[in-house]
């Protein structure tokens, strides 16, 4: 904002460019979840399973929250008896951990930050950490490997047209080359499905986000009392004050960095890189303070942006 008070046109530009994306993401969206509402209307109840039927679609996925349902194609007439133990089972899963109330969420954060790279790297992450955690409940519950990674490559071929709508499927093409490699690893830690494991996803990309927006450089405002041209200059850069929300952000990074879950380091590496050095000014105050936890989450910080320090 100039000392008139009136913005400058490549603001107003970004401000249009952004929120015309954020509504087409969301045009989108509820486009999805409404002709996956005319597909439940018209599926059929199965006729020994709890489970409907639709013939418009080749995968199976679950719908609805909080009554939520699984929806299989009309081919599974012919599955056997493994396959039906192994969607079902994986589909479950996915209802016990609340995937479609995450999925939703995430969607909503993708709509707001449609442009931003880092933040659809953490979106495609958790997606495959929730399909991935749903396939170790299936190899839990007992199905053999080779069977249910068969049924996924099979159901993989089908077409799906929904795919801006919140809802978790069975077969993914995005996802469908990590979760094999998941299924084959001997030293993976498998474990039945929890009620709430959906929150640890939920949670990284939601606090990822958030940090990159807190800690992404943006112009401070001109002073509003008149100073005089060289002041208003030096103000018009990106700054880094020291305290405040901005330093409790890039605070919080430097604590993930030693975090236990990989997907959460990279996230925060990723958000701490995009500062550079410009992070250092407002970390260095409290790299010298008097706090262990917070001084050892500083220069964590600092020696990620300035190594050379």
């Amino acid at each position: 904002v100039r000392d008139d008070g009136v913005m400058p046109v490549v603001v107003v530009a970004a401000l249009v460019v952004w929120l015309s994306g954020t509504a087409l993401v969301l045009w989108r969206l509820l486009c999805g979840v409404h002709q996956l509402n005319a597909i439940r209307r018209r599926a059929a109840q199965h006729a020994a399973r709890a489970v409907l039927v639709s013939d418009d679609i080749d995968i199976p996925f679950v719908h609805g929250w909080p009554a939520a349902r699984i929806i299989v194609p009309s081919s599974s007439a012919s599955w056997t008896v493994e396959e039906w133990s192994g969607v079902l089972t994986h589909e479950r899963a996915h209802i016990a951990r609340g995937d479609v109330a995450a999925q939703w969420i995430r969607q909503l954060l993708f709509a707001v930050h449609w442009f931003n790279p880092a933040v659809r790297w953490m979106l495609a992450r958790t997606d495959e950490a929730c399909e991935c955690a749903c396939d170790d409940a299936v190899l839990v519950h007992g199905s053999p490997t080779i069977a249910y990674a068969n049924t996924l490559l099979s159901l993989a071929r089908g077409n799906w047209e929904y795919a801006s709508a919140p809802v978790p499927t069975f077969a993914s093409t995005s996802t469908i080359e990590k979760r094999l490699v998941a299924l084959v690893d001997r030293n993976r830690v498998r474990r039945p499905t929890a009620h709430r494991d959906w929150l640890t996803p939920l949670l990284v990309g939601a606090f990822g986000g958030l940090a990159i927006a807190l800690t992404m450089p943006r112009p401070v405002a001109a002073a509003q009392s008149k100073a005089p041209a060289r002041h208003a200059t030096a103000q018009a850069k990106p700054m880094v004050r020291a305290g405040g929300d901005t330093t409790e952000a890039l605070l919080g990074l430097g604590e993930l960095l030693t975090d236990t879950n990989p997907m959460v380091r990279q996230a925060a590496t990723e958000a701490l890189r995009s500062w550079g050095k410009k992070a250092v000014p407002a970390l260095q105050p409290v790299a010298a303070g008097n706090d262990p936890a917070r001084r050892r989450a500083a220069r964590r910080a600092i020696a990620l942006v300035s190594p050379d320090r």
